[in-house]
């Protein structure tokens, strides 16, 4: 589906703005719709994704950054990276 690319480097652009974030939740709710096209009419699209198991992309890249700050803290990241964290 659309999801691998909206997570790519989802970290770095995850301050683009509300509008541009509303754009790209649009576009995932709207997959979401695709994927389910014959239920569509009788599910809410909220309904959809929780039959999909996608959580708001908003909650996901928050999720993501916690990971990667983790992982820099752990120095289980290239050097470079771990030293804007010490």
């Amino acid at each position: 589906m659309v999801l691998p690319v909206l997570d790519y480097c989802d970290a770095v652009w995850h301050e683009c703005g509300q509008g541009n974030s509303d754009k790209i939740e649009r576009l995932q709710r709207r997959a979401a719709r695709i994927v389910y096209f014959k239920a569509a009419s009788k599910l809410s699209t909220d309904q959809i994704m929780t039959k999909l198991g996608l959580e708001p992309l908003y909650y996901r890249r928050r999720t993501h950054i916690l990971r990667f700050v983790d992982e820099c803290i752990a120095n289980r990241v290239p050097r470079y990276l771990s030293n804007y964290f010490n």
